[in-house]
């Protein structure tokens, strides 16, 4: 991502976090136990919204430090 627009960037940010907000809110109660196999390994539904959104959140906690970091601010 280095080479492209920052504001590009945060927009597919942005949209990937709307899209992912709208397909966890779709999936019905009953299905959130439903098996998926990612990488040969079984999974559920609410483990891979689980992993994506503590990824969402991991990233964004990664672009606060440093942009503190750049800004010359503590943590």
């Amino acid at each position: 991502y280095n080479g492209l627009d920052r504001v590009e960037v945060l927009g597919w940010l942005d949209m990937a976090c709307d899209e992912l907000a709208s397909v966890i809110g779709d999936v019905r109660p009953d299905d959130w136990t439903r098996p998926a196999l990612v990488d040969g390994v079984e999974r559920d539904a609410l483990t891979l919204a689980r992993d994506g959104v503590h990824e969402g959140a991991h990233h964004l906690r990664d672009v606060q430090r440093v942009l503190n970091t750049v800004r010359g601010q503590p943590g």
